[in-house]
C-alpha cells in the first residue's frame, strides 16, 4: 500500500513538474547571447568598387562595433540583374537567423510591382535602416542643347542606361509617355561613370536616373529633373518627376518618386525573430550617431539622413502597396518601347 501510494506521490510530481516547465516562458537571450562568435554576411547586389559596395563596407566595418557580442561582418559580392539576383538570394537561400543583411538599390522594389514572378515579396522583408535617401536625376552634358525638359519635348534626346528593368530606362520611358518627353534610351552601359565618359566621347547626351558625382560638382552636368519627391537645393529649377505629369498620373509617378526616399537601406531576410531584428536595428541606430562612421559618409559625399528600421518599415508598407490598377499602369509606363 505505501509502496503504491509513493509511486503515485513520484509519477504525480513528476507530471507536475514536466507540465510546469512547459508552462514556463523561455527566456529571451540577450543581444550578446544571439551573435557572439557568428559571422554575418553583408550581401551587396553590385560588384566591387561602386557606390552600393563601399557603402557596405562602410557598414560591414563600423556596425559590427555596435552588435552585442561583436559578430564578424563580411562583405560578400552578388551582382546580376540590376541587383535582383542577390535580393532573391536574400530572401529565399540566406539564414534566418539574423546572420544575413542586404545592402541593394531600392528600385528592386519597382521591379517586383513590374514583374511579379520575381521571388521574393517587399512586404515580407525585414528592414533594418536607411542610412539617407539618395538624390537622382536626369542629366544631360554640358554640350547638350537641352536645357530643360520642355526641350526634351521638340527633339529625341539620347540616353545611356544599363538594362531595361534599371532606373537609368524606367524612369526616362515613363516620362516619355506621361509627359510626352521624347528620350531614346540606349542599353548596355554597365555603370554611370561608363555612361558619364560616354557623355565625353559624343555618343550619348546624358541619363535618365543618376546619382549626383563628380562630373556634376564640376559643373559639367545639367540637370533635367529629379526622380525624387523634392527639389533639391543644388539645382532649384529641375523640376520632380511628380511636377511634370498630370493629376490623375501622379499615383504612378509617385512609386517612383517615392523610391528615393527607400534609400540607401540595410535590410534582414523575412522570418528573423523579433528578437534578432530589435538588436540589429539598435546597432544600426548607433552606428547613425558613430562620429567614424559619419566622418567615412562624409568623406564620399554622401549626406547622412536616418531612418529608423520601423519608420522606413511602415514607409515601405504605406507606399508600395498599390491596388491592381495602378500597378497594370506603372507597367506600361516604364515598359520597353
Amino acid at each position: 500500500m505505501m509502496c503504491g501510494l509513493l509511486r503515485f506521490s513520484i509519477t504525480t510530481l513528476t507530471g507536475f513538474l514536466m507540465s510546469s516547465l512547459i508552462a514556463m516562458p523561455a527566456i529571451a537571450q540577450t543581444g550578446e547571447e544571439l551573435f557572439r562568435g557568428k559571422t554575418i554576411s553583408v550581401i551587396i547586389g553590385a560588384g566591387e568598387g561602386g557606390f552600393y559596395d563601399l557603402n557596405a563596407r562602410f557598414i560591414a566595418r563600423f556596425m559590427r562595433k555596435h552588435i552585442p557580442g561583436s559578430p564578424i561582418l563580411v562583405p560578400q559580392n552578388m551582382p546580376g540583374a540590376s541587383q535582383l539576383r542577390a535580393t532573391e538570394h536574400a530572401y529565399n537561400i540566406a539564414p534566418r537567423d539574423g546572420s544575413a543583411l542586404l545592402v541593394v538599390q531600392p528600385y528592386v522594389i519597382l521591379n517586383k510591382l513590374q514583374n511579379d514572378s520575381l521571388k521574393f515579396e517587399i512586404q515580407k522583408l525585414k528592414f533594418i535602416g536607411r542610412i539617407g535617401p539618395i538624390e537622382m536625376g536626369g542629366m544631360v552634358g554640358e554640350a547638350s542643347s537641352i536645357k530643360n525638359v520642355d526641350d526634351a519635348r521638340k527633339r529625341e534626346v539620347i540616353f545611356g542606361a544599363n538594362a531595361a528593368n534599371g532606373p537609368a530606362a524606367m524612369v526616362p520611358w515613363a516620362i516619355n509617355r506621361l509627359a510626352g518627353t521624347r528620350f531614346k534610351v540606349v542599353l548596355g552601359y554597365q555603370s554611370q561613370t561608363a555612361e558619364e565618359l560616354a557623355i565625353e566621347r559624343g555618343e550619348i547626351e546624358g541619363f535618365g536616373n543618376g546619382s549626383f558625382g563628380e562630373m556634376r560638382q564640376q559643373s559639367k552636368l545639367r540637370v533635367l529633373y529629379m526622380s525624387g519627391l523634392k527639389r533639391l537645393p543644388s539645382a532649384p529649377d529641375a523640376p520632380t518627376i511628380l511636377e511634370l505629369v498630370k493629376p490623375e498620373d501622379k499615383a504612378v509617378m509617385d512609386l517612383l518618386a517615392s523610391i528615393s526616399e527607400v534609400g540607401l537601406s540595410v535590410i534582414a531576410p523575412p522570418e528573423v525573430s523579433p528578437e534578432r531584428i530589435a538588436v540589429l536595428r539598435q546597432a544600426f541606430d548607433h552606428m547613425m550617431q558613430d562620429t567614424e562612421y559619419l566622418a567615412s559618409l562624409a568623406s564620399i559625399g554622401f549626406p547622412a539622413d536616418a531612418m529608423s528600421g520601423a519608420q522606413l518599415e511602415q514607409f515601405v508598407r504605406e507606399r508600395f502597396s498599390p491596388s491592381p490598377a495602378i500597378i497594370s499602369r506603372l507597367r506600361s509606363a516604364t515598359s520597353a518601347p
